[in-house]
Formats: structure tokens, C-alpha cells, sequence
């Protein structure tokens, strides 16, 4: 996990923190700004495309859930279970027979995919964050 990663990570937790404490000190807030945040993922969703836009979409439904129940805990990930990502190896005919070009094309393919999900990572805690910042909180 690289440095970005991490404050991605921090940025997410801080925001998913930010909003438990509204949830019991106000919860009819908690529930407007967490319908904010599923129309903002929602809008996301629609601008982007393949596994982003499902992931959105996704995260937008949860959202909605936590908005219409008024539970912020149903947006934790569920102990044991980690968000996959599906990656998809090369079909064998396509490999090449040099290992050195396999590994640095695969480092490469893995350094760019680190990038793409820090981003995400970092557009929805930037969608939390004015959600919340719009409130006060």
C-alpha cells in the first residue's frame, strides 16, 4: 500500500467518522447529507464508465440504504469480507515468452491500477467531505 493509498484510506475513515458522530448527535442531518452524497455518486456514476460507473452505482445504492434507514453502519464493509477488484490474466497464447517483459508489463499494469483505485478512493472521500463541509460539519 503506498503512501497515497493510506491517506486515501485516512481521508474515507475520517469522513465515515465525521459521519457516525452525526448520526446520534443529528440524525435528520445525517440522513440529508448522506441522500447528498448518494445523488453526488450517482452523478459520478453516470460520467464514468465500465467497472467505475458499477462501483459508483453501488456505493450510491448504499448510500440511499443508509440514508432512507438512517444507519451509517450498514456503509462498513462486513468483517472477513474485502472489496475485489477482478483482474483478468492475459490469455496463454498472448503471453510472451520472455519473463522480464511479462513482469515489468504486469508491474506496470499494477502500478497504474494502484493509481486508478487511490483516485476513486480519493473522489468519493472529496464527495463526502463537501457533503459534510456543505452542513458544517
Amino acid at each position: 500500500m503506498t503512501d497515497t493509498d493510506k491517506t486515501s484510506m485516512s481521508k474515507l475513515g475520517e469522513m465515515m467518522s465525521k459521519l457516525k458522530d452525526l448520526e446520534h448527535t443529528d440524525p435528520a442531518k445525517a440522513k440529508q447529507v448522506l441522500q447528498a452524497i448518494a445523488s453526488k455518486l450517482n452523478d459520478a456514476a453516470s460520467s464514468a464508465t465500465g467497472d467505475d460507473a458499477a462501483h459508483l452505482k453501488d456505493l450510491a445504492s448504499k448510500f440511499t440504504k443508509a440514508a432512507d434507514t438512517g444507519d451509517v453502519s450498514s456503509l462498513q464493509p462486513t468483517k472477513g469480507h474485502h472489496h475485489s477488484h477482478h483482474h483478468h490474466a492475459p490469455p496463454a497464447a498472448a503471453a510472451s515468452s520472455d519473463p522480464s517483459t511479462d513482469s515489468s508489463t504486469t508491474n506496470s499494469k499494477t502500478e497504474a491500477y494502484k493509481a486508478h483505485a487511490g483516485s476513486q478512493m480519493d473522489q468519493v472521500a472529496s464527495i463526502m467531505q463537501d457533503a459534510l463541509s456543505s452542513i458544517g460539519a
